[in-house]
């Protein structure tokens, strides 16, 4: 007895077949897209690993960063408070000074009354020797030589 092809219950047509391989792609092309696939993956991977790197280093450079500022800011805080003792002192040496001057002005003007008293009588004196005769008053109480 000859024996008839075999059909698998679930087996296409054989022209069914020919439409399936045209519709998907052959294993090459299979294999083709997974190892193009593999590929972008392995590059994201590298890209994501750079960037992880970079973010390291720009933290690291921000803590230093930080730092640095931190160090400058109590710097300027102890710069500002010498400028600020510095014109305290300032302050009160020109107040001490101020006071003084205006204590000499004060005996100036009280002192020097007396002072200026005798000064202006010796000048009178010897203006009234030089003319040959002592002073007179006039009539407006004020001394004139004799002429």
């Amino acid at each position: 007895m000859s024996e008839a092809p075999r059909t698998v219950p679930n087996d296409p047509p054989r022209g069914a077949a020919k439409a399936d391989a045209a519709e998907y792609p052959n294993d090459q092309a299979i294999e083709s897209a997974a190892l193009a696939g593999a590929v972008a993956i392995q590059r994201m991977v590298a890209e994501r690993n750079g960037l992880r790197s970079r973010i390291g280093l720009q933290e690291r450079e921000l803590a230093a960063l930080r730092a640095t500022n931190e160090e400058l800011r109590r710097r300027l805080v102890l710069i500002h408070q010498h400028y600020v003792e510095l014109a305290k002192q300032i302050v009160g040496r020109l107040e001490q000074f101020d006071g003084s001057v205006r204590e000499i002005v004060q005996e100036a003007h009280v002192a020097p009354s007396a002072h200026e008293d005798a000064q202006t009588a010796a000048l009178v004196q010897r203006l009234a020797e030089q003319q040959g005769g002592a002073p007179r008053s006039k009539p407006n109480g004020v001394d004139q030589p004799n002429a």
